[in-house]
This record gives structure tokens, C-alpha cells and sequence, in this order.
């Protein structure tokens, strides 16, 4: 039979050296007995290892022992057959017996198997585990488990003891002094004082001759001059002065002064002559160059002629233009009419002679164009012909007849009031 074996309760342990054959052809069990160290063998050995004489510590003594044994298939040692799977009998009939029965410890197979401590192994076909090894080296720590459930909420805690108080605070600035209370009603008069009594009246003194009159004064400096009286009434023409002209608008319109609508005064009716205004003020600026109109084929028969060109006849001339070329919103007079400034928007084209009246008085005034030798013309409302209009030139001061529709000249529009 077969059993695998552990040493268990053997005091001492069966320790069999390593015998290491890397040296010599052959070696005797005495040398064998006698080294210390591994003794080297050269090649392999071809003969059993017989010992000289019967020897029990062929492989060692019991202070020089082999630390292990390494064999090939098995080893034999007596009736014992040692092999790589276990301890087996030489023969099935044979017992296995190792140790001395009564000793440190000892095993015995065909009965049942004893050990030192008194435990009997009944079944020697069962395998006698042997003494415990080494624990193992701790393992790795295992994955963290799952959250449990939270826990039920604790009792609350006793409250804390009150903290000590602070210390008090600073006192705060005093306040300003607030405003003082009104003044106590005046106490009641005193009594009056009694009167003391009249003293005598003296006797009346006698009256003293008359004195001689003196010379007469020096006569004193003349007074000032009286203010200026009020307006006389008009005179027989009508024409009343107004003072609504200037940068505040409380000024004498004259020629030359800022008018209402923003622009140059260039002509005062003085003798009333037109019943329609008195003052012509021209725009501060031009309004651009352009056409008189958008045909030469429409004729404008009450802006020709004398009639056309007066001064006096720029607004009525500029109606009519208008409304020749009916739904028209191009041309010197439609943008004329159209002009708005300083909250006025009463401007219109001026005739041919309105714009000499200005050339006439204002000479530079308003930023009027003086022109080159080639430009420099103003469109008139004055109609020459049918294809045609007048403009002024104030360079040199004379007027021109220019295409209505294909020549193009400055617009200065003006207003009456």
C-alpha cells in the first residue's frame, strides 16, 4: 500500500541534504561523511555509491547533517521506497514503520496508526495530515462593499451653555445739538412810572427888532435830463419799425441784421411801398445747385415778363412754378418752397430783381457766392421763355438766361415779413 506523509509529531524533523554532482567521476560514503560543503563531481556517475563498511551516517552525522536531497525517480532506504508522489513499501506485504515506537514519534502501516500524544489513526488507508504550514502572506484588500442605509437620526444633543456676555459696547458720538425752541411769550408791561409834576413856565421874552435882508444865493446847477418821450404817431406812408430781429430777437431789423428765420435782412420798406411785408431776409446758406425744373416745355406765363421780375413777385412766382409742373419734387423752386429754418418755413425762389437787391446791399454779407469766372450764378423765379429762366451772376454783378432744365446754378431761397 501507499501513503502520503507529512513529518506531524516528530520532535525533530527528517532533514536530508542536498548533494550536489557537479564534481568528481566518484565519491565514497566516507568523504561523503567528511564534507561540509557540496562536494563537486565532474560529469555523471555511472556506478551505484557503495559504502566501505556498514554505515549508518553514510549521508551524515547527527551535527553534520545534508540540508536536502535531491534524487531523481525514488530512494530506497531499507524497506521504505521514497518518490516523488509519496512513501511506498518495497513489497505489498511489508509494513511501513518509521520511528521507534515509544520515541519522539514513529509510523506503522497493516495497523492501526499510533502518534506520541496518544491519537490513534484507525485506517491506515487514510492520509495522516501533516503539521500546519506557515500562514500565507495577507491577501490583497477586497473591494469596497456598498453604502449601507443611512442610519436613523440621532437624539438631538443637549443644548449648550450659554457663552459668557460681551463686554458692552462703546459709547456712541453725542449727537448735534438740535435746532433751539422758540422764543417765550413776552412777559406783561410793567406799571408806568408815576409822573413827575410840571415845572413853572418861565415869562415869555420880548420880540427883537427885524434883521436886514441878505444878498441872493448863487443859482444852483441845471437838473438832469428828462426820459425820452413816448413814440410819435406813424407818419402818412405807414411803415412801422420792428424790433424782433438779433440774436435775442429784440433788435431793429435793418439791412444786414439777423432776421427772425435766421438768415440776413437785405431789404427794409422804409416807404411802404409794398403792402405785402416790409423787410426781404435771404437764408443763411445755399440749398444746393440744381435745375429751375424737370422740362424745357412747360411754360410759367406769370413768371415772365416785367410783372415776373419785380421785386415783390418771388413768392407768387414760385406758387405758379409749383404748380405748372404738378407733382414735381425736383427743381429751384419746389426746394425753395420746401426750405425750413429757425422754426420758418414760409421761403420761396426770389425774383430776378430781389436777387439784384441783394447783390445791391448785402456785397459779401449771407456767404453769397462770389463765383468764378465760369460759376457762381443764382436761379431767379423770373421765367425768360418757355425753355428758359434768369439767374444772377454776383461776380460781375449782372443776370443771365440759362436752360431750365439741363443748366445748373446755386438756390438762395428767401422770405417776407
Amino acid at each position: 500500500m501507499k501513503i502520503n506523509w507529512t513529518p506531524k509529531y516528530f520532535a525533530t524533523s527528517v532533514a536530508l541534504v542536498s548533494l550536489l554532482l557537479v564534481g568528481a567521476s566518484s565519491l565514497s560514503a566516507s568523504a561523503i561523511q567528511q564534507r561540509a560543503v557540496p562536494v563537486p563531481i565532474a560529469g555523471s556517475i555511472t556506478k551505484n555509491l557503495l559504502p566501505s563498511t556498514d554505515n549508518s551516517y553514510s549521508l551524515g552525522t547527527s551535527t553534520l547533517r545534508w540540508k536536502q536531497l535531491y534524487v531523481g525517480t525514488q530512494i530506497r532506504i531499507g524497506n521504505l521506497l521514497i518518490t516523488p508522489t509519496g512513501i511506498t513499501s518495497v513489497s505489498s506485504s511489508l509494513g511501513i514503520t518509521i520511528g521507534k515506537e515509544g520515541g519522539s514519534g514513529f509510523l506503522t502501516t497493516f495497523l492501526p496508526i499510533k502518534f506520541p500524544d496518544g491519537t490513534v489513526q484507525s485506517s491506515a488507508a487514510t492520509s495522516i495530515v501533516g503539521a500546519t504550514g506557515p500562514a500565507g502572506s495577507t491577501g490583497l484588500p477586497g473591494a469596497i462593499g456598498a453604502t449601507g442605509p443611512q442610519g436613523a437620526q440621532g437624539i438631538q444633543g443637549l443644548q449648550g451653555i450659554q457663552g459668557i456676555p460681551g463686554l458692552p459696547g462703546v459709547n456712541g458720538l453725542n449727537g448735534s445739538t438740535g435746532p433751539a425752541g422758540p422764543a417765550g411769550a413776552t412777559g406783561p408791561a410793567g406799571p408806568a412810572g408815576a409822573t413827575g409834576p410840571a415845572g413853572a413856565t418861565g415869562p415869555a421874552g420880548a420880540t427883537g427888532p427885524a434883521g436886514a435882508t441878505g444878498p441872493a444865493g448863487a443859482t444852483g446847477p441845471a437838473g438832469a435830463t428828462g426820459a425820452t418821450g413816448p413814440q410819435g404817431s406813424n407818419g402818412s406812408n405807414g411803415f412801422i419799425p420792428q424790433s424782433i430781429c438779433g440774436a435775442g430777437g429784440a433788435s431793429l431789423c435793418v439791412i444786414g441784421a439777423t432776421g427772425p428765420g435766421g438768415g440776413t435782412i437785405f431789404y427794409v420798406d422804409y416807404n411802404n411801398q409794398f403792402s405785402g411785408f416790409d423787410y426781404l431776409e435771404a437764408a443763411p446758406a445755399d440749398i444746393g445747385a440744381m435745375a429751375w425744373a424737370s422740362t424745357t416745355t412747360v411754360s410759367v406765363p406769370s413768371a415772365g415778363g416785367w410783372t415776373g421780375r419785380g421785386v415783390g413777385t418771388g413768392l407768387t412766382n414760385t406758387d405758379a412754378i409749383i404748380a405748372a409742373f404738378a407733382g414735381g419734387t425736383t427743381g429751384a423752386a419746389y426746394s425753395a418752397r420746401n426750405y425750413t429754418n429757425n422754426g420758418k418755413s414760409d421761403w420761396f425762389l426770389p425774383s430776378f430783381g430781389e436777387l439784384k437787391l441783394m447783390d445791391a446791399n448785402l456785397q459779401g454779407l449771407a456767404g453769397i457766392s462770389f463765383g468764378t469766372a465760369s460759376t457762381g450764378f443764382y436761379w431767379s423765379s423770373s421765367e425768360t421763355d418757355a425753355t428758359s429762366a434768369w439767374s444772377w451772376w454776383f461776380r460781375y454783378g449782372y443776370g443771365s438766361s440759362g436752360a431750365k432744365s439741363t443748366a445748373t446754378n446755386l438756390v438762395r431761397p428767401i422770405r417776407e415779413f
